[in-house]
């Protein structure tokens, strides 16, 4: 999960606000994008399990459901970090370099 150190540094890296509030705001919008993103990534990792081994009268076991879980979990806090941090960072970091200021 995100922690709020994680957060503040960013976010005062990319001069955003770091008071405690939009910290929490912020890690609850990263809790509920994270969690929108879950099902549609498991269910496709689960589809492509089915299409991989038919038969089984729809039956799922749970080691692939709960892999699928884990997966899918670890894909969506990968993607929303770099849509959210990581990106704007290395952005910022491009543009210093580019203006002749070292990065960090």
């Amino acid at each position: 999960m995100l922690s709020p150190v994680t957060v503040r540094a960013v976010h005062k890296e990319l001069g955003r606000p770091t008071d405690d509030a939009t910290i929490a705001t912020v890690r609850e919008q990263f809790a509920e994008e994270v969690g929108s993103r879950i099902d549609l990534y498991a269910t496709q990792l689960v589809n492509e399990w089915k299409a991989a081994n038919p038969g089984g009268d729809g039956f799922i076991p749970g080691e692939v459901m709960g892999s699928s879980h884990g997966q899918a979990l670890r894909r969506a806090e990968e993607e929303v970090m770099e849509e959210w941090f990581n990106g704007p960072i290395r952005t910022l970091m491009e543009r210093k370099v580019a203006r002749g200021i070292d990065g960090w």
